[in-house]
C-alpha cells in the first residue's frame, strides 16, 4: 500500500517542476498589474456599453464589487511590487510570493468569472454557478493527479505519472472548446448559464496549474542547508522509502 505522504511528496508533475520552483520577483508584480489592468479595461467596457434596460439592483452590486476587487488587486500587486523591489526581508518575500499565487492564480480567475457572469439575466445566480463549477473542476483534475501519482508509485515507476500528466488537463480543455459552439447557441435562444459552466471547466484548469506553483510558495519557509551538509541524494524514481510497504 502506498502511503499518503509519499503521494503528495511525487505529486506534481516533472513538467511543471521548472516553472513552479521559480522566484519570485518584482517582474512576477509587473506581469500581474498588465494582466489585471487588461481585466480593468474589459471591466470598464462591460460597465460603458452594458444597456441601460439590463442595469437594475442586482446588476449594479455586482460591479461595484468587481470594481472593489479589481481596484484592490492593482493595489496590492503594486505594494507587493514595492515590498519585492526595496527589501529583501523573508517575511516580505514570504508574504509576497503567497499573494502572487492568491492574486493570479485564483482571484483573478475569478474576476473574469464575475466579469462573464454580468452579461448575465441573472449575474449573481451565473456566478454562483460558474464558481462552483470551476471549483469542482480544480478539485476533479488534482484528485486525478493524486491517483496518478499513487499509481506510479504502487508500479514503482515514477515516470508513468509524467506520461499522463496532461490527459486530465486536456480533456477537459478540448471539451470545453467542442461545447463553446453549442453552449453559445443555447446562450442565444435562452439561458446562459451553460456557456459560463463551460468557461468555468477552463477556468477551472487555470486553478489546477496554479496548485501546481506551490513550491514557489513553499521554498520560502524551507530552512536554507547548511555549509558543509550535502544535500541528500534522491533515490530513483522516488519511490525507494516505500519498496517495503507492501
Amino acid at each position: 500500500m502506498v502511503q499518503m505522504k509519499e503521494v503528495w511528496r511525487n505529486f506534481l508533475p516533472k513538467k511543471y517542476k521548472a516553472v513552479a520552483n521559480k522566484q519570485t520577483t518584482p517582474q512576477t508584480f509587473t506581469a500581474a498589474m498588465a494582466g489585471n489592468g487588461i481585466l480593468a479595461l474589459f471591466l470598464i467596457v462591460v460597465n460603458v456599453f452594458t444597456s441601460s434596460g439590463a442595469i437594475d439592483e442586482e446588476w449594479q452590486f455586482c460591479i461595484r464589487v468587481a470594481n472593489v476587487t479589481m481596484i484592490g488587486v492593482l493595489i496590492l500587486d503594486g505594494f507587493c511590487w514595492f515590498l519585492m523591489r526595496f527589501t529583501s526581508s523573508i517575511k516580505a518575500q514570504r508574504f509576497c510570493a503567497f499573494i502572487a499565487i492568491f492574486s493570479g492564480g485564483f482571484i483573478s480567475p475569478a474576476l473574469i468569472i464575475g466579469i462573464l457572469a454580468m452579461m448575465n439575466p441573472e449575474p449573481i445566480r451565473a456566478f454562483l454557478i460558474g464558481m462552483g463549477t470551476a471549483l469542482f473542476i480544480m478539485v476533479a483534475l488534482l484528485g486525478c493527479h493524486l491517483g496518478l501519482a499513487a499509481f506510479a508509485l504502487r508500479k514503482k515507476d515514477i515516470s508513468l505519472r509524467d506520461k499522463y500528466a496532461d490527459i486530465p488537463i486536456n480533456t477537459v480543455s478540448i471539451l470545453s472548446i467542442i461545447c463553446l459552439l453549442p453552449t453559445r447557441i443555447i446562450a442565444d435562444h435562452g439561458s446562459g448559464i451553460p456557456f459560463a459552466m463551460n468557461l468555468s471547466a477552463i477556468i477551472g484548469v487555470i486553478y489546477c496549474l496554479g496548485i501546481f506553483q506551490y513550491p514557489r510558495v513553499l521554498r520560502y519557509w524551507r530552512q536554507p542547508a547548511k555549509p558543509g551538509v550535502p544535500e541528500p541524494v534522491p533515490h530513483k524514481n522516488g519511490i525507494a522509502r516505500i519498496k517495503k510497504i507492501r
